[in-house]
């Protein structure tokens, strides 16, 4: 059988209105599910936009424009597809196909070879595994001893790379981008914007892996004064040395606010340069 011709996406998350998702059926919401790591956001944009009686038609076409023989009636893409969902569960546990090692073996299948770490490779280090697909060392840890494994950002330049060189991608399969995403943290007077290192696409120059971060902040009162600005770009530069001995998933941006009690509101945009994904987010909090 014909092995899936895949590409490298992480999770992409966008605004719908609510009522909109609410109106899906519970077929609609796990096909929705099920296709999380290959549907294109112009694809998902499009399917919510559809009326109800659209959507089936939808999801059969979705389909056929993966066969990689549509004159034939077995599909071998939404097949293999699948039977990769059932095995990153067998492997990973239950819902593994959701975590980064199911991601992974959905999207480029099983791995040449497997090393599993489940104590550490050396004393005092984190659980850790290593895939191989050919050349290419995809790394996984487990930062916290949960059995959760998450993807290094050395192992997202690979996946970038493993992809590049699949010659043979069919003309249906676009490479996307990695999407930065982040988490927005407020204690106190301290406003921490928190970014998985998985999100953050790099370049790679000689043996440094690196990329340059472009944020702006703006907090609001309540009268939608803007009493807390801030713009600026912060460059991540690692070595091989840097990125194995990460000890945290995150790469946290800190800055102290000075506010007094009350009700205000943060919005930040995030951009990463190397492959010019955003993303921008608001919310309201208390002091």
């Amino acid at each position: 059988m014909r092995k899936i011709i895949s590409i490298f996406l992480l999770l992409i998350l966008f605004y719908c209105g609510p009522s909109i998702k609410n109106n899906l059926t519970v077929e609609e919401k796990e096909f929705l599910s099920k296709v999380r790591y290959i549907i294109t956001k112009d694809e998902k944009i499009n399917f919510f936009s559809l009326p109800p009686e659209e959507r089936k038609n939808f999801i059969e076409e979705f389909w056929k424009r993966r066969d990689p023989v549509p004159e034939t009636e077995e599909n071998e893409f939404r097949d293999e597809y699948f039977k990769r969902i059932e095995e990153a569960n067998k492997l990973f546990g239950k819902g593994g196909w959701l975590q980064d090692r199911g991601m992974v073996y959905i999207l480029l299948g099983p791995p040449t070879e497997r090393y599993t770490y489940p104590m550490g490779r050396y004393h005092g280090d984190l659980p850790t595994e290593i895939w191989y697909y050919g050349f290419f060392p995809i790394v996984f840890i487990d930062y916290y001893w949960s059995g959760t494994y998450q993807l290094t950002p050395l192992s997202a330049y690979q996946i970038a790379q493993i992809n590049i060189t699949q010659a043979t991608m069919g003309p249906d399969f676009k490479v996307s981008k990695i999407d930065i995403d982040f988490e927005i943290d407020l204690q106190k007077n301290i406003l921490q914007i928190k970014i998985p290192y998985k999100l953050i696409a790099l370049q790679k120059k000689d043996s440094d892996f690196y990329t340059t971060l472009s944020f702006s902040i703006n907090i609001r009162n309540e009268r939608k004064e803007t009493i807390f600005q801030k713009r600026e770009e912060v460059m991540l530069k690692f070595n091989l040395d840097d990125i194995k001995n990460l000890k945290s998933p995150f790469h946290i941006l800190s800055f102290e606010t000075n506010l007094e009690k009350g009700r205000y509101e943060v919005e930040i945009e995030l951009k990463n340069l190397t492959n010019n994904s955003s993303k921008k987010k608001l919310e309201k909090f208390e002091i």
